[in-house]
């Protein structure tokens, strides 16, 4: 008996560890598990949101909008996925970026829909009343709208309360006249979304009753041009009044505690705004791409100042805060907010000196300051934060002292006027070696900012990430022999670029390396890559032929979308794999050879290529893109 307890026990033991066996082994499955992001295309209504999810994902992710800013916006960013929100009516690409693996998906922005269906309702009702079932019949309301001359034009005068909103609304979207509102007193709250996209909506009265207004409330009011905020109202939502282009003044009420996010973002006209004492918070972007406005108070009572709040106001030329805000000062009349504690400059403008006093140069500082010609850098300065002089399109001169030990990322983007950059001579991280007109990482031998008089010394291992883009300027360079890598985005917006020669030293180009070099004619690759990027050559249009190495396995996504000059293409034996819409869009492109190695080809690898006659496949001409990647696709079926 004992000798079969014994042999039992050892079955179940052997059992109980094959189980831990295969549960070990369909654990590693698990994360072997390919990562997927879905959904892969997606239609979404402005102010609505949607959850793209990036299935199996254990890593670290980077979400970005690689395309349509201005349609979406992200938020709740998480490994396994984000929420996109529809901003206004448009197409956008929206990437997650996990290690050096991409997954894009294509979303759809539909404009709002106005209620078209109100007058049948109406008549609905007038029908019904009509008709007797024992019950009382509910009277007719009275209709909002009044037509009211003035001068020689008409204005349509309409009450609104919650009971008619959807009828207001409608005949705003509809109306052919200026529109002006009177909100009816007890209406307690401009809802969310309530007169978006009301185009024609002039004016509006709001009574004390209304203690908030809501998100993007106004937003797209191009015509609005007065309106008056009661003091009852104690916050102002998100794109509350996003692109109201026609809005010249707004006084903001001594009740409002918060401005929000993006509240006045691109209202183009706003020349004044005047921020009470009750404010505490100003949000990301608030007042944002007001480019009329030249004048900035910041009160004492503010304590919290948003990313970008004033970016983009190109032609801001004053900013004072209080002299008794505890968070924030404009010390030594410096035309700047300094986050007092950090000794950090977080917005400047086009007349700003900064003091000696200052350590960091913030995150998009000077974001956008079109105007500034020129700032002068002191030597107490440690950092300088991404984005900070981005868009700065009249810089011409930058002099990095020696005291810098951290530059950011993208801090000269799109500084098209930029032709002198120095670097102190004993800054002991960064370097202008050889006179090159540029920043070098020294430990590394990346260049990581260019100019349009740069050149590249021998000594140079790596051209960075955006190291010249939007160096419109910049007509010529030549890439030495030393020079292995060029990183993502590395010469993107190079507009008069007209040819580059990639030397065979060079073993990778990172996406959108030539993106939107719209006057590049012709590329020679002699390096031995191995991978075209996503979006690598997109929109240049003036690329006529360009001759992929052998060595290249795969063509990443929109790797060609919008050449439009293109004409043939040869891809090599070597390619494995055609991405997304690689070559969409390339209208001048007859023909083209897909050899048999080729065995994976994404969506609309071919969209619009509307010159395209055929594409030889396995010996066979196919004259509808659709009908190949048909026969494609049923010859290559996607693995289980």
């Amino acid at each position: 008996m004992k000798q079969k307890k014994t042999i039992i026990l050892l079955l179940i033991a052997s059992l109980i560890c094959g189980g831990s066996a295969f549960g070990a082994s369909s654990t590693a499955e698990a994360k072997k598990k390919k990562v997927t992001l879905t959904p892969k295309k997606v239609t979404i209504t402005v102010g609505k949101t949607k959850k793209l999810k990036l299935k199996n994902n254990k890593k670290k992710v980077k979400w970005t909008i690689k395309s349509g800013k201005k349609f979406v916006t992200l938020k709740s960013k998480k490994k396994t996925g984000v929420t996109v929100k529809g901003k206004k009516a448009g197409k956008a690409k929206v990437q997650a970026k996990v290690g050096k693996k991409k997954y894009t998906c294509t979303v759809k922005v539909k404009a709002k829909k106005s209620n078209k269906d109100s007058k049948n309702n109406k008549n609905n009702q007038n029908t019904n009343s009509g008709k007797n079932n024992g019950t009382n019949s509910r009277p007719t309301a009275t209709p909002p709208a009044v037509t009211s001359p003035t001068g020689t034009d008409n204005i349509l005068i309409l009450h609104y309360n919650e009971e008619n909103a959807a009828e207001v609304v409608s005949q705003i979207m509809n109306s052919e006249v200026p529109v002006h509102v009177i909100v009816d007193e007890g209406v307690t709250k401009i809802k969310d979304w309530a007169f978006c996209g009301c185009r024609s909506l002039a004016s509006i009265e709001i009574p004390n009753s209304v203690t908030s207004i809501g998100v993007q409330a106004f937003m797209y009011c191009s015509s609005l041009a007065k309106i008056e905020i009661p003091n009852s109202v104690t916050s102002i939502g998100e794109y509350a009044f996003e692109e109201c282009s026609s809005l010249a003044s707004v006084e903001i009420p001594e009740s409002v505690t918060s401005i929000g996010y993006m509240a006045f973002y691109d209202c183009s006209s706003l020349t004044k705004i005047e921020i009470p004492e009750s404010v505490t918070s100003i949000g990301n972007w608030a007042f944002g791409k007001c480019r009329s406005l030249t004048k900035i108070e910041i009160p004492e009572s503010v304590m919290s100042i948003g990313l970008q709040a004033f970016g983009y106001c190109s032609n801001l030329a004053s900013i004072q805060v209080a002299v008794g805000n505890k968070v924030y000062d404009s010390r030594e009349d410096c035309n700047a907010i300094i986050e007092s504690e950090s000794n950090t400059i977080i917005a400047g403008c086009k007349n700003t000196k900064i003091p000696e006093s200052v350590t960091s140069i913030g995150r998009d500082a000077f974001y956008d300051c079109s105007s500034l010609t020129r700032i002068e850098i002191p030597g107490s300065v440690t950092n300088i934060g991404d984005y900070a002089f981005a868009n700065c399109s009249s810089l011409a001169r930058i002099e990095i002292p020696e005291s810098v030990t951290n530059i950011g990322n993208n801090v000269f983007e799109n500084c098209s006027s930029l032709a002198s950059i120095q670097v102190a001579a004993n800054n002991k991280v960064y370097d202008s070696r050889d006179d090159c007109n540029a920043i070098i990482e020294s430990k590394s031998n990346t260049m990581i900012r260019g100019c349009k008089n740069t050149k590249i010394p021998g000594s140079v291992t790596s051209i960075g990430d955006d190291a010249f883009d939007g160096c419109s300027s910049l007509a010529s360079i030549k890439i030495p022999e030393s020079v292995t890598s060029i990183g993502d985005g590395a010469f993107a917006g190079c507009s008069s670029l007209t040819k580059i020669e990639i030397p065979e030293s060079v073993t990778s180009i990172g996406d959108d390396a030539f993106a939107y070099c719209s006057s590049l004619e012709g590329i020679k690759i002699l390096g031995s890559i191995t991978n075209i990027g996503d979006y690598t050559f997109q929109h240049c249009s003036s690329l006529t032929k360009i001759e992929i190495p052998g060595s290249v396995t795969s063509i990443g996504e929109y790797a060609f979308c919008y050449c439009r000059s293109l004409a043939s293409v040869e891809i090599p034996e070597s390619v494995t794999s055609i991405g997304d819409e690689a070559f969409a869009k390339c209208s001048n492109l007859t023909k083209i050879e897909i050899p048999e190695s080729v065995i994976s080809i994404g969506d609309e690898a071919f969209y619009y290529c509307t010159s395209l006659k055929e594409i030889l496949w396995k010996g066979t001409v196919y004259t509808d893109p659709d009908d190949f990647l048909s026969a494609f696709h049923e010859a290559n079926p996607p693995e289980e």
